[in-house]
């Protein structure tokens, strides 16, 4: 994450916790669990402390955050305790702990405790910073993708720069056309170093057409993922021939092409496509896309604060960007699930 990323994460804080008060309703919840847990005390309800912690919790705007962002408020150990997430690991401390108050409120007092140390954190962190970093201006109407090149995919000298580089015109020319577009009408807006993050701004209809090859593509990663640990466990079980571990490679890349047929079926149907060249194009998207994510590559999704647009928005917009951010969830979900599985590097 690099510094302008750090201090917006600063101010995202101030707007969607500071001043929609997360941490007093956590701390006025404790505060009518803690007086129901003194001895000889008559027992008040806590539904009113409750039910305000969790419409403030569900309102954060968690999706303007990016991967990066989401990781450093993990390791304040404080991500848990916004959103939905929240919502439903203290429904799930409340409910099993109903006749043990004591041990509800010791766990949600952690909560609380953490939280307080976390904001305290980030406004060191924002005090020491204003003044020294400038913002950009927000980018409106388009979504943000953020390719990361790693793994398999790292870029470590220029000849891979090259390489990755066509791929992602390659990506970019099959999907946009599918939009009667082109590669210019994705914008690169940042690059970082590292393990080389490049950041891109699309229209909302070409997002969604990636992030669905994309959550096609990480249930087809999954799979092979999956494929490709049995034959390593074949082969750790040395056995006279790896007959059956080959097998398996063999399959894994057979679903690889069937796949990427069947996705490249699935979104000509959905847009309406087709034309023979465009359909090409797209397969071939869809292929290096698919040869990017299996190489350790990843993909990350962000859209811009709601707070930003200058005009309201109309239903079909609407209704498009809250789809964009269910898939965007999805996504992620995945991402986690197999970041958990150690990376499975595939044979040349």
């Amino acid at each position: 994450m690099y510094i302008q990323e750090l201090y917006a994460l600063t101010l995202w804080v101030q707007e969607e916790v500071v001043k929609k008060q997360i941490l007093q309703k956590y701390q006025q919840l404790v505060k009518v669990l803690t007086e129901n847990n003194q001895p000889n005390r008559q027992k008040q309800p806590f539904d009113a402390q409750k039910i305000a912690l969790f419409e403030a919790l569900n309102n954060m705007n968690l999706i303007v955050l990016n991967e990066e962002q989401q990781v450093f408020l993990n390791k304040l150990n404080i991500l848990n305790i916004f959103g939905k997430t929240a919502v439903e690991e203290l429904e799930d401390i409340l409910y099993k702990n109903a006749l043990d108050i004591a041990t509800a409120t010791k766990k949600i007092n952690e909560k609380y405790i953490l939280l307080n140390q976390g904001i305290a954190r980030i406004n060191k962190i924002k005090e020491g910073l204003a003044g020294l970093v400038e913002i950009e201006e927000h980018i409106i109407d388009k979504a943000i993708i953020r390719v990361h090149f790693d793994h398999d995919a790292s870029i470590n000298n220029i000849t891979d720069f090259k390489k990755w580089s066509a791929t992602w015109y390659e990506i970019s020319r099959g999907i946009t056309m599918v939009h009667g577009a082109s590669p210019e009408d994705i914008s690169v807006i940042g690059a970082n170093k590292g393990s080389i993050i490049i950041e891109l701004a699309t229209a909302y209809a070409i997002t969604k057409t990636l992030s669905e090859i994309i959550l096609k593509v990480l249930k087809v990663v999954e799979k092979v993922y999956d494929i490709r640990k049995k034959a390593e466990e074949i082969r750790g079980m040395k056995l006279s021939n790896d007959k059956i571990a080959n097998e398996l490679e063999k399959e894994a890349n057979n679903i690889k092409k069937t796949d990427v047929e069947a996705i490249v079926d699935s979104i000509s149907e959905t847009e309406s496509v087709s034309d023979g060249e465009i359909k090409t194009n797209l397969s071939k998207a869809i292929t290096k896309l698919l040869d990017f994510v299996d190489k350790g590559g990843e993909i990350d999704f962000t859209l811009p604060d709601d707070a930003d647009e200058e005009e309201p928005e109309d239903k079909e917009k609407n209704d498009l960007k809250q789809l964009l951010r269910t898939k965007f969830q999805e996504i992620r979900l995945i991402e986690d699930k197999l970041k958990q599985v150690e990376y499975i590097k595939q044979d040349s």
